[in-house]
């Protein structure tokens, strides 16, 4: 059986003859209501009238916890709440994602019920920003704070093949093409050989900042 709270407002006479309103506070969230009136005067009080029922809607729902799930070179997947939560069952919880751009905008790049998203096409080792809000029946709730998640730095491409210049005797210089440093950091070279019929390559030096090397057989 329902228990009901008994609430008592006094309600002020209108400055002229009508229909008088009432707003309940919004102190009273996703509340069921038996509502009646009564008039008052000096005499006494009337009869009440038939109640009748009521109730307020709920709060829009809070932002769910957005975190990084994984990072690559050009990619972010972000991912937030529990898909598994009795919490999250409701098929009309919708999530916003935002991100922030370089006017330092936040502009929507999701907009749907999952609880994961992969952005593509990002650049490498860079910060990006990101907030997030959900939006149900009762309305669209708050962002969440801003969160930062960074892409990871890529491993260099691959080279051309070395060049093998014979030199006089048993020895050879060996050239290949240099790669710019990516994002300011050096890039090193590991040269490896494979001697006559052995199956496996050897490491025959590394080398950093040089596109030459010579070697003696």
């Amino acid at each position: 059986m329902a228990v009901y709270q008994v609430l008592l407002f006094l309600l002020p006479l209108p400055p002229s003859p009508g229909t008088l309103g009432f707003l309940v506070a919004d102190s009273f969230k996703k509340q069921h209501f038996l509502i009646r009136i009564q008039a008052v005067n000096e005499i006494g009080a009337g009869p009440f009238s038939h109640f009748i029922k009521a109730k307020t809607r709920p709060l829009p729902p809070l932002p769910p916890r957005l975190e990084c799930a994984a990072a690559g070179p050009q990619s972010l997947k972000l991912k937030w709440g529990d898909s598994s939560s009795k919490l999250h069952t409701n098929d009309d919880m919708v999530y916003i994602l935002q991100i922030e751009d370089r006017n330092k905008r936040f502009i929507p790049i999701y907009r749907g019920p999952s609880h994961t998203y992969k952005i593509q096409r990002l650049t490498e080792s860079t910060c990006y920003s990101f907030r997030i809000q959900a939006v149900n029946d009762a309305g669209e709730g708050p962002f969440s704070e801003i969160c930062t998640f960074c892409t990871t730095k890529s491993v260099p491409p691959a080279i051309k093949a070395p060049r093998v210049t014979q030199m006089g005797g048993n020895a050879c210089e060996i050239t290949w093409e240099m790669v710019p440093p990516m994002k300011g950091d050096p890039v090193g070279y590991v040269l490896q050989v494979l001697v006559g019929r052995e199956s496996e390559y050897k490491q025959v030096g590394k080398w950093s900042g040089f596109n030459i090397a010579k070697l003696m057989a």
